[in-house]
């Protein structure tokens, strides 16, 4: 969850800013209302009005009406009702469907229990899973740089955003209110356990997940191995929170929903949406510290974007996922210990046999390069490997393929390569292979296959 410039004690409305204007209904466009679109309107109107009450004239005989043409041809009214239809066409919005702005939605509650738009038959049925974030925070200090992510509801989130209405109908649930860097298995198993039990109910259409930015690539790719499902799951969270000038939450969590809705979405395995981007959960990385723009995925790319609910998908994902995986859906009983010791310049072996003693089953080096590591560390591996501990290189580096056999004889010592996985996410898939098996090779098909 980074932090961004932020300011001001509100709870932020659809996410656009003042004057903006999106295809997903946002606040009329400033320019419409005080800018040089606001004249033909009013003229229009005026234009009507005065039609309309020189019509409504009492007539002093029947003749009256035969002469009425005389005075307004079709000629002169056909444009003008053509006119005042385009009018309220332009002005009519989403929020207009249900007879006005409808709070919703109260936990468990469909959005038309809390609205009173009755349109479920067009509209899929979704599911909304909170677990807090800054998607969720509300600023702590008048200078708007401190917050406390997970302050709001998920119910709070939702009113926010009106127009998702147009898009599905939701019902929510709030499994946690943390800041992501507090996710553990213990959340991890109940979040996936509720979101199995949404994905088998057959009317529903698909799952959004809030989250906190800091480990959604770990909760993401967590889930894309252990929910049993073709349906659409989608991630989302926010870098900003709730209370901030120009939050991103609100449009991150429209077009989170958009995605989740849309029939395209489904069998592409856990996806992510942030900043108007897709990704898969595989591919997806935090690269920055606070900036909106934060999620790359640097090895396969985007799966796609999405414009104010518009969605553009690029290409499948290529490796093994969610209906597919071995590992859904998620059995019970805890899931081995797995430490990340990260490599550096004069490493020594200290870490590693720090980790082996407090009962690590396997160790994921975050190594240099090329999953590279010092001579000493080195050694330190190759004993804990010999010792029955799963060893796996990984890269500090946040790109590429960290292949075998190149500079470390991973035949020899016993190793398994993570190739295309970063260090935290070797970590998960690590922590499922070690409860099936201990053997490096079946380990190493594993990387191959996931």
């Amino acid at each position: 969850m980074g932090r961004g410039r932020s300011a001001g004690k509100r709870i932020a409305g659809s996410g656009a800013s003042p004057g903006r204007r999106d295809n997903a209904g946002g606040t009329l466009p400033v320019g419409f209302l005080a800018g040089d679109g606001f004249i033909f309107p009013v003229v229009l109107v005026l234009l009507l009005f005065l039609v309309l009450l020189a019509r409504a004239k009492p007539r002093e005989n029947e003749n009256d009406k035969e002469n009425e043409n005389e005075y307004f041809p079709e000629a002169i009214m056909r444009p003008l009702q053509l006119g005042l239809n385009r009018l309220r066409a332009v002005t009519k919005k989403p929020w207009d469907a249900g007879g006005g702005r409808r709070k919703f939605c109260r936990p468990g509650a469909p959005a038309d229990d809390a609205g009173g738009m009755n349109n479920s038959n067009l509209r899929p049925r979704l599911r909304l899973l909170a677990t807090g974030g800054t998607i969720a925070g509300a600023q702590t200090s008048g200078d708007g740089r401190g917050y406390t992510a997970g302050a709001f509801s998920i119910a709070d989130l939702v009113a926010a955003v009106p127009q998702i209405a147009a898009l599905a109908e939701l019902t929510v649930e709030q499994v946690a209110r943390i800041g992501s860097q507090d996710m553990n298995e213990a959340v991890w198993r109940q979040l996936a356990g509720r979101a199995q039990a949404a994905l088998d109910d057959p009317g529903i259409a698909g799952v959004v997940i809030t989250h906190g930015t800091d480990t959604m690539e770990e909760t993401g790719y967590f889930l894309n191995l252990v929910l049993k499902t073709a349906k659409p799951v989608v991630l989302v969270g926010a870098m900003r929170p709730a209370t901030a000038i120009s939050a991103d939450g609100p449009m991150n969590l429209y077009n989170a929903v958009a995605v989740a809705a849309a029939p395209e979405s489904a069998g592409r395995g856990v996806l992510v949406v942030a900043n108007d981007e897709i990704h898969f959960a595989r591919e997806v990385a935090k690269t920055n510290t606070t900036q909106v723009g934060t999620f790359k995925s640097p090895n396969r790319g985007l799966a796609g974007l999405i414009h104010s609910g518009r969605l553009h998908y690029f290409g499948p994902t290529v490796r093994r996922h969610t209906a597919a995986s071995e590992f859904a859906p998620l059995a019970a009983g805890g899931l081995p210990r797995v430490d990340i010791v990260y490599a550096h310049a004069g490493m020594g072996r200290e870490l590693i046999d720090a980790a082996v003693s407090a009962g690590a089953r396997g160790v994921v080096i975050a190594g240099v390069g090329d999953g590279n590591m010092p001579a000493a560390a080195l050694a330190a591996c190759t004993a804990a490997a010999r010792a029955g501990v799963a060893v796996v290189r990984s890269s500090r580096t946040g790109g590429g393929l960290v292949e075998r056999n190149i500079e470390v004889d991973d035949d020899a010592a016993g190793f398994v390569s993570a190739e295309e996985l970063n260090p935290q996410k070797a970590r998960v898939l690590l922590m499922l292979g070690l409860a099936r098996t201990r053997e490096a090779g079946a380990l190493q098909e594993l990387f191959r296959v996931y």
